[in-house]
């Protein structure tokens, strides 16, 4: 029974999931971006040295999306980006307590994931990085190094110290989440490196959680 419980729930959640992202993404996208942004493009690269994994949810915000892309044109990556339902990382799913499903959902990712044979894979999600360092890494491990894409964005601030084009003067405070270890700092760092902008401190919560619920 409870297995059963397991595969309604992560069914029903993830059936919900895709419904609600397809709705939100549609209504800010044309049809030709919303492929991309959830991996069914029909034209790909074969091989890319960076893939920007953005998993289901991130398609709901797609300015996201459509910005990191820019910067990572900017910054002249071999950049491909996977996304949408059909490279989710199964956490719904191992949540709900169906590790059958979630484990084959995990598969077809590797799949696509080592298909495009990447240097590098970056997250945006916090519960995929999550997910994966304490999950799927052990049993579905990528051949590619896996890694946030704010920490990334912090290794090329010399390199994008040269892109700079107009000096934003404006202060910013920045509300933070302890969910995943190391973003608060680096989106620090992201933020205080643009000219012209100043962080100015204010009183965080402090919890722990990947946004505001």
């Amino acid at each position: 029974v409870r297995a059963c419980d397991g595969k309604f729930k992560g069914h029903f959640s993830f059936k919900s999931m895709g419904e609600t992202t397809r709705v939100l993404a549609g209504i800010q996208v044309d049809p030709e971006t919303m492929k991309r942004l959830t991996g069914r493009q029909d034209v790909r690269s074969a091989r890319a040295k960076v893939v920007f994994w953005i998993g289901c949810n991130l398609p709901r915000t797609s300015h996201l999306v459509l910005t990191l892309e820019d910067i990572f044109e900017v910054l002249g990556l071999d950049c491909e980006v996977i996304g949408g339902l059909n490279n989710c990382c199964g956490v719904v799913h191992f949540g709900a307590g169906d590790n059958e499903t979630s484990g084959k959902i995990a598969t077809n990712l590797k799949r696509t994931v080592e298909g495009l044979n990447p240097e590098i894979l970056l997250s945006w999600c916090p519960s995929c990085q999550i997910h994966y360092d304490e999950h799927l890494r052990r049993f579905r491990g990528f051949e590619c190094r896996v890694e946030h894409v704010s920490k990334f964005l912090v290794d090329q601030l010399d390199l994008l110290a040269e892109k700079w084009v107009t000096r934003v003067e404006k202060k910013v405070a920045i509300h933070e989440h302890t969910g995943l270890e190391g973003a608060a700092e680096n989106i620090r760092k992201i933020v205080a490196a643009i000219p012209g902008v100043s962080v100015v401190e204010v009183e965080q919560l402090s919890q722990y959680g990947y946004m505001c619920s």
